[in-house]
C-alpha cells in the first residue's frame, strides 16, 4: 500500500512538473507568437504608410494641377470678367444658380427681354457657348452663391 502511495505521489509530482513545463512552453510560444505578430504588424503598417504616402502624393499633385489650371483660366480671362457691368455679374451669378430668364427677371425686377439682352452681351463678352462655361466663370471669379445669399 505504501508503495502505491509513493507511486501516486511521484506521479502527482510528475504531473505537476509536466503542467509547469507545459505552461512555461505555452508562455514562451505566446511570447514568440506575439513577437511575430508585432513584426508582421510593423511590416503591414510600413506598407500602409507607403501606400498612403503615394496616394497623398498623387492627390496633392492632382490638386496642384487643378489649382494651376484654374489660375491660368483666371489670368487669361480676368480682363474679360472685369469688362462686365454690375448687372451682367448679377445675371451671371443667377445663371450659375440655375435660374432661367423669367426667374432672373423676377429676382432683379426687370423684364425677361432685358435679361435676354444682358445674357447676349454676357455671352458675347465672355465668349460663352454653354452653361458649363457660365459655371466655370462663376466659380473661377468666386461669384457662385446659393439663392439665400442674394
Amino acid at each position: 500500500m505504501e508503495v502505491n502511495k509513493k507511486k501516486t505521489n511521484g506521479e502527482a509530482l510528475q504531473i505537476k512538473t509536466l503542467e509547469r513545463d507545459t505552461n512555461r512552453a505555452l508562455v514562451n510560444i505566446s511570447k514568440q507568437e506575439i513577437n511575430i505578430a508585432i513584426s508582421i504588424e510593423k511590416k503591414e503598417l510600413d506598407e500602409i504608410r507607403e501606400v498612403l504616402s503615394v496616394s497623398l502624393h498623387k492627390f496633392l499633385e492632382q490638386k496642384v494641377f487643378r489649382i494651376s489650371r484654374e489660375l491660368d483660366f483666371i489670368n487669361c480671362n480676368k480682363d474679360l470678367f472685369q469688362s462686365l457691368t454690375k448687372r451682367e455679374k448679377q445675371i451671371l451669378k443667377l445663371l450659375s444658380q440655375g435660374l432661367n430668364n423669367p426667374q432672373i427677371g423676377e429676382t432683379l425686377f426687370i423684364s425677361r427681354r432685358t435679361v435676354e439682352e444682358h445674357r447676349k452681351n454676357l455671352n458675347k463678352k465672355l465668349n460663352i457657348k454653354n452653361h458649363i462655361q457660365i459655371l466655370r466663370f462663376a466659380n473661377a471669379f468666386e461669384i457662385l452663391a446659393f439663392k439665400a445669399d442674394i
